[in-house]
């Protein structure tokens, strides 16, 4: 029956569903506005702090290569990439955004070289693309860890990775990257 597979699949997967039918994926007890709490630096690494914290280091529903999709343009006579990361649970997808300077403390190989808001970018078509794939992954990760940490607390986070804003579910909107990068350089 459905209600047993429901049950089956909140054991297996460790999924709750709350108010406004989201769901949040805890580890040990930990949010992953928690974990950030005692474990900042991994906001260096959000590929890592997404597979590991909101989906588990050892649960049924890891984070792998499918979760994300790529697409490659030629800009300038350069290969460009770009990352949307595709949530497993829900399908909805978050683009890759613009790094912005994290604040947190480095753990040692425990951070992307360059980092996020460091490594070259090029908006075109309405989408973020870096020179380097697993950035362009990183961004994705970024994007989404950003919209979750909002989710969770209702508020923008001080720890946002990305410069665009993050949205609740469902309330994506369109991005005036002009706009943006001329905030960004005042």
């Amino acid at each position: 029956d459905y209600d047993e597979l429901l049950r089956q699949r909140k054991a297996t997967t460790g999924i709750t569903f709350g108010e406004h039918n989201t769901w949040k994926r805890q580890i040990s007890g930990k949010s992953l506005t928690s974990e950030l709490a005692v474990n900042p630096w991994k906001l260096h690494i959000p590929m890592q702090l997404l597979k590991n914290v909101k989906f588990g280091e050892s649960g049924a529903k890891n984070v792998e290569w499918g979760d994300y999709s790529f697409e490659s343009v030629i800009l300038d006579g350069r290969q460009w990439h770009t990352a949307e990361f595709i949530d497993p649970n829900t399908s909805e997808v978050f683009r890759a955004g613009i790094g912005r300077h994290v604040d947190a403390k480095k753990k040692q190989g425990a951070f992307l070289s360059p980092s996020l808001d460091e490594a070259e970018n090029r908006v075109a078509n309405g989408k973020v693309y870096y020179h380097d794939q697993k950035v362009a992954k990183h961004a994705a990760a970024a994007r989404a860890i950003d919209c979750y940490l909002y989710r969770d607390s209702g508020d923008f986070s001080t720890n946002q990775l990305c410069l665009e804003d993050p949205y609740k579910e469902g309330d994506a909107q369109e991005i005036d990257y002009d706009a943006l990068a001329e905030a960004r350089t005042n």
